[in-house]
């Protein structure tokens, strides 16, 4: 017998609204119910495994993850000469000018200064890192998270030398009909919890309940770097500015693409009195591709990139 994983939970969250969080009581039974058809159905997958989300290999043993290993092996930390300030990669004029080494901000970063002190990213939202991240977004394989949580820890490693000695953690929210679960609060979990193993020293503190997305916005996917702005701007607030007050945020999200998200949360974070923001994604996409994927007039359905 062989099980291929289950990929229906999105559309029937996302089609009906009671079974969302916050939902009304009476509609609670109905949540529970569907929580234990989709346990169900990953306990059956792992004892029936199936093919590879990716690759359509034929999975050799039980895996929470519909992954293979060749898969798994695909994903690699980013190796580019990076601004130091956004991790947008910088062309070769930059090489030749300052250095394999360099570490100088992009032309948007010098222009426009950001209001976080530094965003870094694990890789580049490309290929398997891209699929996978879908795989969990949009098709709620939620035990990707843990892998995925892996590799964001490994990115969060390397702002050690430069993070301040005791931060606190958010993830960039969701409003509250986006789907059940927040895929930048399961990295985030995953990550600090590696992060706390490896590093006791470093004090990290989770609380994903301050920043709060107050309004739903427009899907970000579809809109040029300009309307992604305008779309975001007032979108966030904090719940308990008490909590903020004077501390340093590492804000975890699981993609960075024009960095919109990142500059609205942070001045948000800021005006609440925070003393300063770092960013952490699991992926970054470049310039290139965001100008690439959305061009005036390109009808959607001819559209690939999708990010929050």
């Amino acid at each position: 017998m062989r099980c291929v994983f289950p990929q229906a939970s999105r559309s029937k969250f996302d089609s009906d609204p009671d079974l969302l969080p916050g939902a009304p009581a009476h509609a609670l039974p109905r949540f529970a119910r569907s929580l234990a058809q989709r346990s169900f159905a990953s306990l059956l997958s792992v004892f029936a495994p199936g093919e590879c989300a990716l690759c359509s290999n034929s999975l050799l043993e039980a895996r929470l993850a519909p992954l293979c290993e060749l898969c798994l092996a695909k994903l690699k930390p980013a190796k580019l000469l990076e601004c130091v300030v956004c991790v947008e990669a910088l062309g070769m004029e930059s090489v030749w000018a300052h250095g394999e080494e360099a570490r100088i901000p992009c032309t948007l970063c010098r222009l426009s200064p950001p209001p976080f002190a530094r965003a870094t990213s694990f890789g580049l939202y490309e290929g398997a890192l891209r699929q996978m991240i879908h795989l969990l977004k949009f098709q709620g394989q939620t035990a990707l998270a843990d892998i995925l949580g892996d590799h964001l820890a490994t990115a969060l490693e390397a702002l050690r030398p430069e993070a301040p000695a005791e931060m606190l953690v958010l993830s960039v929210p969701l409003f509250r009909s986006k789907r059940p679960f927040n895929q930048s609060t399961l990295l985030a979990n995953r990550a600090v919890a590696q992060l706390k193993r490896r590093d006791p020293a470093w004090k990290l503190r989770e609380d994903h309940t301050l920043l709060r997305r107050v309004r739903p916005t427009q899907s970000q996917f579809q809109l040029s770097p300009r309307q992604r702005r305008l779309n975001l701007r007032g979108a966030f607030s904090v719940a308990r500015p008490e909590k903020i007050t004077g501390r340093d945020i590492l804000l975890i999200d699981d993609i960075y693409t024009t960095g919109a998200t990142a500059r609205e949360c942070s001045k948000t974070l800021l005006a609440a009195g925070a003393r300063s923001v770092h960013i952490l994604t699991l992926a970054r996409a470049q310039q290139g591709q965001v100008a690439e994927r959305w061009q005036p007039g390109t009808p959607l359905h001819t559209t690939h990139f999708r990010s929050a």
